[in-house]
């Protein structure tokens, strides 16, 4: 399996895949720029870009627009068709109203570009009215300390640590896995 995808990854034409990918960015990017207040931009230096793969930027005014990049996101993720972006925060030194999200194109089949330019573009040409979220509670347990987690996939099993440090609504710690340790 391995040597299959050596060679598979050797026989690609790297470059065609990447015009592709700018194109399909490109795509998204006129659609959604004709919403009046939201703007876009591609990064493209693939030395630079830990997937090596374009990202497009797409920022707005939540208080023009009247949704905000994570409600989008929710959005986005929890109907159909289902689409996952990246963000749903504020750039930085962004002002405390603008806010965005972000769309890699490494995992995007052709054709995938029309459904979401027109998903976007119709969520913020007239964004659906979401109920204000409620404040968050007070925790009403404390979650610090070592968790010992077992997972089951199909084929494997892989045991992890979790190291939490809870202080009130505020959870920071590490995770340890088989092979990688990172902090949360």
């Amino acid at each position: 399996g391995m040597l299959a995808a050596v060679e598979m990854w050797t026989k690609r034409d790297h470059k065609a895949e990447w015009n592709q990918w700018l194109a399909w960015m490109d795509h998204i990017a006129r659609r959604v720029s004709t919403v009046a207040g939201v703007t876009t931009t591609v990064r493209a230096d693939d030395k630079v870009l830990s997937n090596r793969s374009p990202v497009l930027n797409i920022r707005w005014d939540s208080t023009k627009l009247g949704i905000t990049g994570a409600d989008l996101t929710r959005i986005l993720l929890t109907t159909e068709p289902r689409i996952t972006v990246g963000g749903g925060g504020r750039g930085a030194g962004a002002s405390t109203t603008e806010t965005g999200i972000s769309i890699t194109a490494y995992m995007m089949s052709p054709g995938d570009e029309k459904v979401v330019a027109e998903r976007l573009h119709t969520l913020l040409s007239n964004p659906p009215r979401t109920p204000p979220q409620p404040p968050p509670q007070a925790p009403t347990t404390d979650l610090s300390g070592q968790w010992d987690v077992h997972i089951e996939y199909i084929g494997a099993r892989s045991d992890h640590v979790l190291h939490l440090r809870q202080q009130g609504g505020q959870i920071t710690g590490s995770h340890q896995g088989d092979y990688v340790s990172r902090e949360l």
